[in-house]
């Protein structure tokens, strides 16, 4: 600590070795302590020398607490000012800041542990879960301090991510009712109440939405309490990324097909929730950022990056350099080239230097955009039969933007039929007849499948409404029939011929080996 400075210091939620080791060195160094007795345990507090000055704030008004402080520095003393927590989370600093910069007395902070973090690990829960929530909202019900309207608890609800609520287990029932209210939260919803923190007498309920009101004031708990709330603390959610042998970062290359390592389970769809798209893709970026985030897309996808000249830099990659106003030449000439484009970089711009380029459905490549913050990876062109949906999911897996897929089947989540014809690799006899089948899945008409083996009914028995046949005879009273790799005449319904293509495996060898 300097002499003449005051310091802000978190004296974490109660125990002592909880304490960062900047902020038990300041306690022994402080001549003047000022700290809430209501709120700073005592154990903390007996960190400090005994001959250091100290006043207990729990009693005192915003003013004669700066009093002191002002007072003390400008005396030459090292100040303390101690608060409980982290002092930026409802420290109420600011307001003693400015009283300092009027009065022309320097200080600093020094950080400390959070209640909300300290019940989480009390909790040994993981606030943020893959698959989950990435989210963390910190809170408090309005009181006599008011809050926002759009800070509510009704409206921060809305998100669905983990709230951590301070100064609100008095209100307990209050704060039920408004988190329900919007719906993403329910009844069943995770909850745990910790009280006093840190503290020799810290004690954790748990319970749901549903019940933790009442649990809670059988406990007779009423104040100095963390609200915990989300579906996190369930534990339940998808691996990280991070420790995923298959993932590259900065500090490790993925390895891929690891002996030992599962599959990805499937989702809903039947389908995986991760698989490569597998084909060349191509990204290109035009603006400084965008260029960084198309080398790291680039890198993720194993596929080539094509860069804005003035931003092409010296970097040992194999980016290929172009010029900005030859952009849209070279994405012609990459169109067939590529089985699919990533954009980073507005949507209109896509639209209109791929305009020209479109054929059909069933010929076009896959195209996504991305922003360049790497936000969000929106599935634009071949959905389905291009791959531009599996080529999303990638991205979302491999560097954490959000997949954005408005395609109707897989907004319902239903496998579509021209998505398990590209996934199987089987060869659509008619494009045009796609569309009244993928229909006929929304509609959840009952479909015939004839010639369907145990492999295509692993991913299509997900479809209730599916039903597989062995004779066209069986299908009298289906809205639609999918044949694969047998012969359909002509009937009163929508049909779709898949056919499966042969596979050709070739060994070069010299003659006579």
């Amino acid at each position: 600590m300097k002499p003449g400075v005051v310091t802000f210091c978190g004296a974490g939620p109660g125990a002592p070795d909880l304490l960062t080791v900047r902020a038990h060195r300041a306690l022994r160094e402080a001549d003047v302590l000022v700290f809430a007795g209501s709120l700073v345990s005592p154990e903390v507090v007996a960190c400090a020398r005994p001959e250091c000055e100290r006043h207990d704030s729990a009693a005192m008004h915003l003013e004669a607490i700066v009093e002191i402080l002002v007072d003390r520095a400008r005396a030459g003393k090292r100040v303390l000012r101690l608060h409980t927590g982290d002092p930026s989370v409802y420290g109420a600093i600011a307001e003693q800041m400015r009283m300092l910069d009027a009065a022309g007395v320097p200080y600093e902070t020094i950080p400390g542990v959070s209640a909300a973090f300290a019940a989480a690990a009390a909790l040994n829960a993981e606030l943020t879960l893959p698959g989950v929530t990435q989210t963390v909202v910190l809170s408090r019900m309005a009181g006599r301090t008011p809050v926002p309207e759009p800070e509510s608890l009704r409206a921060l609800s809305r998100i669905g991510a983990t709230m951590a609520l301070y100064l609100s287990v008095g209100r307990i029932e209050s704060v039920v009712e408004e988190l329900v209210a919007e719906g993403r939260y329910d009844v069943n919803t995770p909850v745990a109440v910790v009280y006093r923190v840190g503290w020799p007498d810290q004690r954790v309920v748990r319970g749901t939405l549903g019940d933790i009101a009442a649990k809670v004031r059988e406990a007779g708990i009423g104040r100095q309490a963390v609200i915990l709330v989300g579906a996190a603390l369930s534990g339940a959610g998808e691996s990280s990324l991070l420790y995923d042998a298959a993932f590259s970062h900065g500090f490790r290359e993925g390895r891929r097909g690891l002996p030992g390592v599962a599959p990805a389970a499937p989702d809903e769809t039947g389908r995986a929730r991760f698989t490569r798209f597998g084909g060349r893709v191509a990204v290109y970026a035009l603006t400084e950022a965008g260029c960084v985030a198309a080398r790291r897309l680039a890198a993720l996808l194993d596929a080539q990056a094509f860069v804005n000249r003035r931003f092409a830099g010296a970097g040992s990659d194999a980016a290929v350099p172009f010029d900005a106003d030859g952009f849209a030449d070279l994405v012609a000439w990459n169109w067939k080239r590529f089985d699919a484009h990533v954009f980073v970089m507005a949507a209109g711009i896509v639209v209109r230097v791929i305009a020209r380029l479109l054929a059909s459905k069933e010929h076009d490549p896959a195209v996504v955009v991305a922003d360049e913050c790497l936000q969000f990876a929106q599935s634009l062109l071949s959905g389905h039969l291009g791959g531009a949906n599996r080529l999303c999911r990638d991205i979302e897996r491999l560097s954490g933007a959000k997949a954005v897929i408005s395609t109707a089947t897989d907004t319902h989540g239903v496998c579509a039929w021209d998505e398990f014809a590209a996934m199987k690799g089987y060869q659509v006899a008619d494009a045009a007849s796609i569309a009244p089948l993928n229909l006929a899945l929304l509609e959840k008409k009952p479909i015939a499948v004839l010639g369907a083996d145990e492999s295509d009914l692993e991913i299509l028995r997900q479809i209730e409404h599916l039903r597989p046949v062995r004779r066209l005879d069986e299908a009298a009273d289906a809205a639609a029939v999918v044949t694969i790799d047998c012969e359909c005449p002509a009937g009163p319904w929508p049909r779709l011929h898949l056919k499966r293509l042969p596979l050709v495996v070739g060994v070069g060898c010299q003659r006579g080996v």
